[in-house]
């Protein structure tokens, strides 16, 4: 068997309208539309608060979307209230973020994506997403068409194991079981592309400039190309 362990944000899919600054942002113009907070004093709070930031810090306690979104709501609760909101508004906030990150018209894969899988499966790949995600993603890729074309999926917030935690890849592969090859494709030239090096894993960065990466290319219609001279060699 021949498998990819595909990432999802950035790589397969994206959200249209930004990620988690952009949602806090809207739930605090919702609650007040003449608030003067910018979306850049919002993405410097919330750098470097969230699990995927500390990919050293498993958090397996956290494997139920009850604790997971709890978890998070309190960190964004927090980010309001280092901006200066009052506890009471600060959580009344955080607690519409959920809802607006999870809008399904938010959520699209990139043109490129169902083509380039249903290339490579024609060819005898089995596809798999590894991703640093939400505890919704199963609903998100089904949603989006891309579950049937899929023989596996594991994420970050069932686990505990962030990328590029070893353990993340480790629990991919030892589930997936013996392959004659088994690669990443990801956009992020560390939790990716060296997390899965790290792995015992080659890996292919994509939709990112090079980073002196060793397989590179601009979006996933490449993939295929790289995947086919390596199994010639």
């Amino acid at each position: 068997m021949r498998a990819i362990l595909w990432d999802y944000d950035g790589t397969l899919g994206y959200r249209q309208g930004g990620m988690w600054a952009a949602s806090l942002l809207e739930a605090v113009r919702a609650d007040d539309p003449f608030s003067p907070l910018t979306l850049d004093e919002v993405r410097t709070r919330l750098r470097g608060i969230f699990f995927w930031e500390r990919p050293a810090e498993p958090h397996p306690a956290l494997g139920t979307p009850a604790a997971w979104w709890a978890a998070q709501v309190a960190l964004l609760e927090g980010a309001l209230g280092d901006l200066g909101f009052p506890p009471e508004r600060a959580r009344r906030v955080a607690v519409q973020v959920p809802a607006i990150y999870l809008n399904p018209a938010a959520w699209h894969l990139y043109p490129d994506t169902l083509p380039t899988l249903d290339l490579l499966s024609a060819r005898g790949w089995r596809h798999y997403v590894l991703s640093n995600h939400l505890p919704e993603l199963r609903d998100i890729v089904a949603r989006l068409g891309l579950a049937p074309r899929l023989s596996g999926l594991f994420n970050s917030a069932e686990t505990g194991y962030e990328k590029p935690h070893p353990q993340a890849f480790r629990l991919a592969r030892d589930t997936i079981g013996p392959t004659q090859a088994l690669w990443m494709v990801g956009d992020n030239p560390v939790a990716d592309v060296a997390g899965a090096e790290a792995a015992g894993l080659p890996a292919i960065l994509v939709r990112t400039p090079p980073c002196g990466t060793r397989y590179h290319c601009a979006d996933l219609a490449g993939v295929p190309a790289i995947l086919a001279d390596t199994l010639a060699q």
